[in-house]
């Protein structure tokens, strides 16, 4: 099974992504995820990979997007 986890906290978006790893499987080389660290670092921000030999976790961090005339960015 994966579980996706979603928070969001003032100016920072997490996504976690936790699975399971399966007895014999295959061995990843990282490709896709050094691809995927690229695109998140472009945007501001970052991708962390927690590995063991039973669980995977990828966690992204993506700072909010500034919107003009957003009531929510006011600073009074």
């Amino acid at each position: 099974p994966i579980q996706i986890h979603f928070t969001i906290e003032k100016e920072l978006r997490w996504v976690a992504v936790n699975r399971k790893r399966k007895s014999g499987q295959a061995e990843h080389h990282g490709i896709g995820l050094a691809s995927v660290r690229q695109m998140i670092e472009t945007q501001g921000g970052a991708l962390t990979i927690e590995e063991s030999k039973t669980t995977f976790k990828e966690t992204i961090v993506l700072s909010r997007p500034r919107r003009k005339n957003d009531p929510a960015e006011r600073v009074d």
